[in-house]
């Protein structure tokens, strides 16, 4: 479906709630300021501090999630770049 269609059919959402929508595929992102990927690099998702739902190629302590996703372009002038989600694995800490 189609977000829009989507966000239409479905019943209202609460303010600040998220609504997930994709889960594997090619989605353009923001990136963290001062970050250049380039094509194979990995994804990793800022969860705390600066740059705060926004995409970086290296991991930074506590601060960000990896995604089991590759960069699969160079960021254009908008600071976005498209990336490749891959199905998700729940990863278990030893």
């Amino acid at each position: 479906i189609p977000v829009y269609l989507f966000l239409i059919l479905c019943p209202p959402c609460q303010p600040k709630s998220t609504v997930g929508v994709l889960r594997y595929g090619r989605i353009w992102v923001r990136l963290a300021e001062g970050v250049t990927p380039k094509y194979g690099d990995p994804v990793y998702l800022v969860i705390n501090g600066a740059g705060l739902g926004c995409f970086k190629t290296a991991a930074d302590e506590a601060n960000t999630l990896e995604l089991n996703a590759r960069f699969i372009g160079a960021k254009d002038t908008s600071n976005i770049a498209p990336i490749e989600l891959y199905h998700q694995i729940n990863k278990t800490q030893a």
